[in-house]
């Protein structure tokens, strides 16, 4: 709208507007920015000294908001009076660089548990990446599958595996958790609460059961499915008490009782299905690579034979890429800049950037701070969410960079493929190959190879 004033009558007066909710724009840090040379030395340092005035830092951030290059401060506490006349002048002393650039504090937004309403077609047999996991009788226990692997062993050639997170395989239950009424005796000693569990040794056999969708998910499609049912038993019964009276029966009548008909053999799939999905073969623990500084967090999941069809990503719409779907048999590392992907349980297909800057961090939220590598979503759109964690991170060139290990609202955080493997082939004393990798062979008894073909469910022996 444009008013004139009162004073002169044919000059128009511009009137500025307040936006009812304002949300900043978050962007990665462009790649050689001077912020990041600055930053990088003493982000541990500038978390530390935070974490001693009490502001319980959970992650330091350095992004571009608002095109502006800027310090964003996560904490768990509110902001302190005090805190843009002594402690932002405290971090900038140590911050060594005469360039313009702004701190922002940021307090912790309480974590509302969503519930995940899951398509049917998340409960087929076969194992993808994507596809929603939990211990079983966990509630809490709820993240992705990012990946399959094999290893290059003559012993274990029948042998798959998926890939997964160790703080979802072994949560730590959370105060604030619902869900106890469908908690059972599986893994006791997952109950108490604020424990972080140590790492799972191997066991090629299995220990505690794996099942898809986590109970969280599958909880849900039950209780909502029921509830559609309860709805469409009222309209059935109301419509059968307005047959009574005008002997009139109407085509909406027999529509709904073919929908509750299969509403019902619907439910009942659902409540005799096996949701095995493996069984847990090995875990990582809480650990920090002492090269890089970065948190370590993995682990394996076996899975029945006859199960892994490959690690193919399906993409909605459009693609990526140009591709509808591609299959992801390489690594690569990281590139500060470049665009990439992840699927996930809970966000499914985001893009984003990765961050060209390290990024300070406190995942398990006990004082412990680790740099990780971050990516930011495109269109200040979170990349991952709550329940996306051991996502893999793809580019386009159809090649894993990294497994997702958290996030915070537009920034996610991961930990770069190359350094999980290495850490895996580490414990394990196996080599690690991708599962369905073209050109990997495994040698057996006689003179001939199993090579696997590109569906990934059969392979060929070839004589030599």
């Amino acid at each position: 709208m444009v008013s004139k004033s009162c004073y002169h009558r044919d000059r128009r007066v511009r009137v500025s507007y307040r936006v009812p909710y304002w949300k900043p724009d978050i962007r990665a840090l462009p790649p050689n920015h001077f912020l990041d040379e600055a930053v990088r030395p003493v982000i541990r340092k500038i978390a530390r000294r935070l974490d001693i005035l009490g502001l319980k830092v959970l992650c330091i951030d350095p992004v571009m908001m608002d095109n502006c290059p800027t310090i964003l401060i996560t904490s768990r506490r509110q902001k302190p009076q005090d805190f843009d006349f002594i402690i932002a002048p405290a971090i900038r002393s140590m911050v060594q660089t005469r360039r313009f650039y702004c701190i922002e504090f940021s307090a912790e937004t309480p974590q509302v548990l969503s519930k995940r309403v899951l398509s049917f077609s998340t409960y087929l047999p076969v194992r993808l990446p994507g596809q929603s996991i939990g211990v079983a009788g966990i509630p809490w226990s709820a993240g992705t599958v990012g990946g399959l692997i094999q290893f290059d062993d003559p012993n274990m050639v029948n042998y798959c595996f998926a890939m997964s997170c160790h703080h979802i395989l072994q949560p730590t239950r959370p105060p604030f958790q619902t869900g106890d009424s469908h908690v059972q005796k599986n893994s006791r000693h997952l109950n108490t609460i604020g424990l972080l569990h140590k790492a799972v040794p191997w066991k090629l056999k299995g220990t505690s059961r794996i099942v898809m969708p986590a109970l969280f998910d599958r909880a849900d499609q039950l209780e909502d499915l029921g509830l559609q049912r309860i709805a469409l038993h009222n309209r059935i019964a109301s419509a059968k008490h307005n047959y009574s009276k005008d002997k009139i029966r109407r085509p909406e009548d027999f529509k709904m009782t073919k929908i509750e008909r299969k509403d019902d053999a619907r439910l009942i799939q659902l409540q005799r299905r096996d949701c095995t999905f493996g069984k847990i073969a090995i875990t990582s623990g809480y650990r920090i690579d002492p090269q890089t500084g970065g948190s370590i967090d993995w682990g394996l999941v076996r899975l029945p034979k006859n199960t892994a069809v490959g690690n193919t990503f399906i993409f909605p719409g459009e693609g990526w890429g140009g591709k509808l779907e591609t299959i992801v048999i390489d690594v690569s590392e990281p590139i500060p800049g470049e665009e990439v992907g992840k699927i996930g349980c809970s966000t499914g297909f985001t893009t984003g950037v990765i961050s060209s800057t390290v990024h300070c961090v406190d995942l398990d939220c006990n004082g412990v701070y680790t740099k990780e590598w971050a990516v930011v979503g495109h269109r200040n759109h979170p990349f991952s969410a709550d329940g996306d964690s051991g996502s893999w991170v793809i580019n386009k060139k159809s090649e894993v960079v990294g497994v997702i290990i958290g996030n915070n609202g537009v920034i996610s955080y991961m930990s770069p493929m190359n350094a999980v493997i290495e850490d895996i082939q580490a414990v394990t004393g196996r080599k690690v190959v991708l599962h369905g990798a073209i050109g990997e062979t495994w040698r057996i008894q006689g003179n001939k190879d199993k090579k696997w073909l590109p569906n990934f469910r059969r392979y060929r022996e070839k004589t030599d």
